[in-house]
């Protein structure tokens, strides 16, 4: 994965995920909205993780945290996306 990519995977328990790689490293969370399930999609010219069931919005270079709730609801009303804690191990991308 190059530097600015992104790229997805598929954890062990089946749970989507996407992985970023910046300059200053590798992260990483589960694609499943904490609203209600829907699916979340990076959407790089607005640099935002989106659902695609109410439009929720996630930052993932902050943490994942919520920066719009879904239609019609608060951003308080959700969580923000689940990391997934991975690592560069020599030329590979692995979970740490």
């Amino acid at each position: 994965v190059k530097v600015g990519a992104s790229h997805k995977f598929q954890l062990a328990n089946g749970a989507p995920a996407l992985l970023f790689r910046t300059k200053a490293g590798v992260f990483a969370y589960q694609t499943i909205c904490t609203h209600q399930g829907g699916e979340v999609n990076y959407l790089a010219a607005g640099k935002l993780m989106v659902c695609g069931v109410h439009n929720a919005s996630f930052d993932p270079f902050a943490s994942g945290k919520v920066v719009k709730g879904p239609t019609g609801s608060a951003a308080s009303t959700i969580s923000p996306l689940p990391s997934v804690k991975v690592k560069v191990a020599g030329a590979w991308i692995v979970l740490s």
